[in-house]
C-alpha cells in the first residue's frame, strides 16, 4: 500500500495552492506492530511540513493585505526582504519578511512598515512560550528541554537558558496580571441582607475554664453573592 498526505490552501482571492507533505508505503509482506500507522519521526516531519506551508501562506497573505495603503489604496513601495524565524511547537519556520516604505499620500507618518513583525513580535508562538514556561515551572530546565524535544518537532531544541528566561518572563507577566486592578467595575448591588446569630458555649470541666460566645453571620446582595463568616474569642 502506498500513501500520500497533502494540504490545499485557498487564499482570500480564491487562488488554490496544493503541496505534498509526505509520502510512503507499507512493506509488501504486510503490516506489523512496528510498521502500523505513523512512527514518531514520521509524525514530526509531517507536522513540521504542515506548519511550514501554513505559516508561510498566512504571512504572505497578511503582508499583501498590509501593503495596501488604507487611505489611497495604492501599494506601498518595497524596501527590502529579511529572513525572520518563528519558533513553534511544530518546528522552526523561516519566512522572508518584506518591509515597505511609507506611502506618498500619507506624509504625516513617515515610517517603515514591517507586517511580519506585527504578527511575530516575540519570534515565537504564544503556545510555544506557554509550553516552555509550564515545563520549566514543574521540572528542572534540562529535563524540561529533553521532554519537549521528545514530544514535539521543535526543530532545533531551545537551550536551557532559553527555557529559563521564557519561564521567568511568563511568571512575571502572570504576576502583573494578578495584581492589576480589574478593568471594569462590578455593578453596585441595590440591596444587602445581613443575618447574624449568636450562641453561648458552656464551659466543660477540666477542659474549658469559662463559657464563650460564638457569632455566625451571612451577608448577601441581590447579585447573588454570599459571604459567610464566624467569630470566636481567642481563648476558645
Amino acid at each position: 500500500m502506498q500513501w500520500r498526505v497533502g494540504v490545499e490552501l485557498t487564499g482570500a482571492n480564491g487562488t488554490i495552492q496544493s503541496y505534498e507533505l509526505q509520502a510512503g508505503n507499507c512493506p509488501p509482506a504486510g503490516c506489523s506492530p512496528e510498521t502500523l500507522g505513523l512512527t514518531q519521526a514520521q509524525a514530526k516531519d509531517l507536522l513540521a511540513a504542515l506548519q511550514r506551508h501554513l505559516v508561510q501562506a498566512q504571512t504572505e497573505e497578511h503582508c499583501q493585505r498590509r501593503r495596501l495603503c488604507p487611505l489611497c489604496g495604492a501599494k506601498r513601495p518595497l524596501k527590502d526582504r529579511r529572513p525572520r524565524r518563528l519558533r513553534s511547537l511544530f518546528g522552526v519556520v523561516t519566512v522572508l519578511a518584506p518591509r515597505f516604505m511609507p506611502c506618498g499620500y500619507n506624509e504625516s507618518r513617515r515610517r517603515i512598515l514591517s507586517p511580519v513583525g506585527e504578527i511575530m513580535p516575540d519570534r515565537c508562538t504564544p503556545e510555544y512560550e506557554r509550553s516552555l514556561a509550564k515545563a520549566g515551572a514543574i521540572l528542572p530546565y534540562r529535563r524540561a528541554r529533553r521532554m519537549l524535544e521528545d514530544q514535539f518537532p521543535l526543530g532545533q531544541p531551545p537551550v536551557v537558558e532559553t527555557v529559563r528566561q521564557r519561564t521567568l518572563l511568563v511568571g512575571a507577566r502572570l504576576e502583573c496580571q494578578a495584581v492589576a486592578p480589574p478593568r471594569g467595575k462590578p455593578a453596585a448591588a441595590k440591596s444587602v441582607a445581613l443575618f447574624i446569630d449568636t450562641g453561648h458555649v458552656r464551659a466543660m470541666r477540666g477542659c474549658q475554664g469559662r463559657t464563650f460566645e460564638v457569632m455566625v453571620a451571612q451577608a448577601s446582595n441581590d447579585n447573588g453573592r454570599q459571604v459567610v463568616f464566624a467569630s470566636v474569642p481567642a481563648e476558645a
